[in-house]
């Protein structure tokens, strides 16, 4: 069984490849993105910190022209699938 302070594994597939997290901050680390000011964290509550840390990485896809386009959530494991569209410049 899993606990509650297990990291989740993320996936972001592109045509550039795999790239894989443990938890929205590991993720973040993985997407090469600047790290979190942790006195920004400092009168955040414990279990809001995935959800910044999850909307910072949005931000930065749709930063880079990242648009989510379709978002699936599978009932019966808690699994969700977003997908996303760029446009491609010629």
């Amino acid at each position: 069984m899993v606990g509650p302070d297990a990291k989740k594994q993320i996936l972001w597939i592109s045509a550039e490849g795999l790239v894989r997290g443990f938890g929205w901050e590991a993720m973040a680390e993985q997407l090469k993105m600047p790290a979190l000011k942790k006195d920004a964290l400092k009168d955040v509550k414990k279990y809001d910190v995935d959800a910044i840390q999850r909307l910072r990485i949005l931000n930065h896809l749709g930063g880079q022209g990242w648009e989510i386009i379709s978002y699936a959530r599978n009932e019966k494991d808690g699994s969700t699938l977003w997908l996303f569209k760029r446009r491609v410049g010629k």
